[in-house]
């Protein structure tokens, strides 16, 4: 899809670099957790970033110098083109799908189950520790009874 900042014209492009640096950046593992979690939650910073990141005129040159002015667009895409943040969002994820940037690409069901799954954010390897964490400390509090008292 082609936006219109400032007169021009200009593409949301994902490249390699610049997910990287904006994973890192962010302090996500990657870009599913970020781009999905952020839709999850509507975290308008993160919606920001990756905008600001992807934004780029056709001679590849950024169209936002600044988050603040991303805030600006959302504002006027809010306004002038109706769309919610979540439309928004959900524009990024389109374009990232079709550049093939997530684990696999996905077909438009697949995307739209996946934009609209609760299990977004959860990190089932986080729980499992928690849950393996719990279990040993029920198991050594067993364990130990007769020598604590």
């Amino acid at each position: 899809m082609i936006y219109k900042y400032d007169e021009k014209e200009f593409k949301l492009i994902p490249r390699t670099r610049k997910v990287i640096n904006l994973t890192e950046r962010l302090k996500a593992k990657n870009l599913n957790e970020l781009i999905f979690g952020g839709l999850t939650d509507i975290n308008l910073k993160v919606l920001a970033e990756l905008i600001k990141a992807f934004a780029e005129y056709e001679d590849k040159s950024s169209v936002f110098k600044s988050v603040d002015s991303v805030y600006d667009y959302l504002d006027e895409l809010k306004e002038n083109e109706n769309m919610s943040y979540e439309d928004i969002y959900k524009e990024v994820i389109k374009v990232t799908n079709e550049m093939g940037f997530f684990k696999k690409k996905m077909s438009k069901e697949e995307l739209k189950k996946e934009m609209n799954s609760p299990m977004i954010n959860i990190d089932f390897k986080e729980i499992v520790k928690e849950s393996a964490q719990k279990a040993v400390d029920t198991i050594a509090q067993e364990e130990f009874k007769g020598y604590l008292g």
